[in-house]
C-alpha cells in the first residue's frame, strides 16, 4: 500500500496523530480539572499567543469564543463582564483586551 511504500508519509501521519491525541488529552484534563472561568481565561491566553498580532488583544467575538469552548454565550458574557468590571480585561466589539495580565494569568492557572 501507499504508506508501506512511503515511510516518510507514514512517519508524518503518525506525528500528526500523536499531536491530535495529546491535544485531546489536554482538553479532557482541562475540562475535568479547571473551573469554567479558568478554562475561559486559559483558552483566551492560548488563542492570543497563537493567533493575535497584538500583544494583549484577542480579536474574537463572544459567540466565537463560546463555540470554541463549548460554553454558553451567556456564561462567556457574564464571566467577561465580571472581569471587565474588576479591571482585569476590557471588552470591545469583537475583541478582548487584557489590562491586568498578571491577574488574568492567575485566573487561568486556578
Amino acid at each position: 500500500d501507499m504508506l508501506g511504500q512511503n515511510p516518510a508519509l507514514y512517519e508524518k501521519l503518525l506525528l500528526i496523530l500523536c499531536s491530535r491525541i495529546r491535544w485531546i488529552n489536554q482538553q479532557v484534563e482541562e475540562f475535568g480539572l479547571l473551573n469554567t472561568p479558568s478554562r475561559i481565561a486559559s483558552k483566551i491566553l492560548l488563542l492570543k499567543r497563537k493567533f493575535s498580532e497584538q500583544e494583549n488583544v484577542l480579536e474574537m467575538s463572544q459567540n466565537e469564543l463560546s463555540e470554541f469552548l463549548g460554553v454558553s454565550r451567556e456564561t462567556i458574557n457574564k464571566t467577561l463582564q465580571k472581569w471587565d468590571m474588576n479591571g482585569i480585561i476590557r471588552i470591545s466589539r469583537g475583541a478582548i483586551h487584557i489590562v491586568d495580565h498578571e491577574k488574568f494569568s492567575r485566573i487561568a492557572e486556578n
